[in-house]
């Protein structure tokens, strides 16, 4: 199978390109700059030259769309860098896939589209009515529906996966900044935040993705994609400090009211606020359509993630 990647020098890209030429798939890496990803080239393309874009998804059966401008970024930019990083390019490429015949359009989106958290509810589904509030939320629920837009009714089907953090060795973002505290802190007081945080190790992805490239029917559905189990915070830090410094015991509970004080204090209570509360994400729908399980858990992907970082 030739598939293209996008987003391919990125931690997810780099990690999906690998995994899928591994597999047997004929690779075409797409980044913004050329670049060598171990010992796959990467072709810098732009994503409003449609013609270009044609050229390069000659003969490709399946696209796996992961490029775009990151949440972490989003006091750097305005919601129309946003929509032009994560929607026209997303628009383009499906013109030019629709095209050029390709099969199968794969759309990482985000469960930023659904929602900020799940404080006082169920875990979300596919059917919540769609709850951005970010920037980067927004604009991913645009990409859906612009990608649904172009590509119903044609001969290129299109699966959209919205995963939470997606962690693992070497990752960037929140798990990363987590992982440098436990690390230069021998203790921490976080023993108390008992909100449900879904993740998804890197490796369940690939995996979700390589099932969804070969699944009938997955065609033209959405799906929440996440790890099998959701650890609460103080879990989520206690097996970090148990791998990192062979304890439990050194993420101790203290008050969380005092925290969020603290937070107040100090001008961070918005971040706080985000890094406390719940998100749960129930992947059940994926799991039974695709016939698929996570074949890492949460707990063996944190230290994996800490042992190889």
């Amino acid at each position: 199978m030739k598939v293209a990647v996008t987003g391919a020098t990125g931690f997810i890209g780099s990690s999906m390109a690998l995994y899928l030429r591994d597999r047997g798939c004929q690779v075409t890496a797409f980044s913004r700059k050329e670049a060598l990803i171990d010992d796959l080239r990467a072709i810098a393309i732009d994503f409003t030259n449609i013609t270009a874009l044609q050229k390069q998804l000659k003969d490709v059966e399946a696209v796996v769309h992961l490029a775009g401008l990151a949440h972490r970024l989003e006091n750097k930019y305005s919601l129309d860098d946003y929509i032009r990083a994560n929607v026209d390019t997303t628009i383009s490429l499906a013109i030019a896939a629709k095209s050029m015949g390709v099969r199968r359009f794969i759309f990482v989106s985000s469960i930023s589209v659904n929602g900020d958290n799940t404080n006082g509810r169920e875990p979300f589904l596919e059917d919540d009515v769609p709850n951005p509030t970010t920037f980067y939320g927004r604009s991913k629920l645009c990409a859906e529906k612009g990608l649904v837009d172009v590509l119903s009714g044609s001969e290129t089907d299109f699966i959209i996966l919205r995963p939470p953090l997606i962690y693992g060795p070497r990752c960037r973002g929140n798990f990363r900044l987590l992982l440098k505290l436990a690390s230069s802190m021998p203790l921490l007081p976080f023993g108390s935040l008992k909100g449900k945080k879904a993740m998804m190790y890197i490796e369940n992805f690939l995996d979700a993705v390589w099932q969804s490239l070969h699944s009938n029917e997955a065609a033209n559905q959405l799906f929440l994609v996440s790890d099998s189990e959701t650890l609460s915070l103080e879990e989520i830090i206690a097996i970090l400090m148990e791998q990192l410094h062979g304890s439990k015991l050194r993420n101790f509970p203290f008050s969380s009211n005092v925290l969020r004080q603290i937070a107040l204090m100090l001008g961070r209570l918005s971040q706080w606020n985000k890094f406390t509360s719940s998100l749960e994400v129930n992947s059940t729908k994926f799991c039974r359509v695709v016939n698929w399980n996570p074949t890492v858990n949460s707990r063996k992907g944190i230290a994996l993630s800490v042992r190889d970082n």
